[in-house]
């Protein structure tokens, strides 16, 4: 006596759910592309400038949030 029986297999690709994140794939893949080339034509003294400066806005605004959240 079977009391489970096995679901029936579903073809992979074929709910929403798959072609939404297919989807979401290739726009990140060209979106990557994309920002690759632009950033290819920098030279490393200016990469390394905009990483620190990053960095810096970054940090200033993890700051005011600490800083916000005492008072």
């Amino acid at each position: 006596m079977k009391f489970f029986t096995k679901s029936p297999e579903r073809n992979e690709g074929n709910t929403f759910s798959d072609q939404l994140s297919q989807k979401v794939n290739r726009q990140g893949q060209k979106l990557a592309k994309h920002l690759n080339r632009k950033v290819n034509s920098l030279n490393g003294k200016t990469l390394l400038f905009l990483l620190i400066l990053f960095c810096a806005l970054y940090g200033a605004y993890c700051l005011f949030l600490i800083i916000s959240v005492i008072n």
